[in-house]
């Protein structure tokens, strides 16, 4: 792990740990399309709040200059 920081460095890449887990994708899957349940909405919006955040912190790093 220690090795791949410098390279996720370089790559501008931070972790986010918040994410969705669809575990038995069959069973959300109606007529070939993605049934997302309250458990995922809630997970979801838990995960694009913290890329939000991070967008926000981090919008000056990458703000175009002259």
């Amino acid at each position: 792990m220690q090795a791949l920081k410098p390279v996720l460095d370089c790559l501008r890449m931070i972790p986010v740990y918040e994410g969705v887990n669809v575990a038995f994708v069959h069973e959300v899957l109606a007529d070939g399309r993605f049934a997302a349940t309250a458990m995922h909405e809630q997970a979801a919006t838990s995960m694009f709040d913290t890329l939000a955040f991070w967008v926000e912190r981090n919008a000056p790093l990458y703000a175009r200059q002259g």
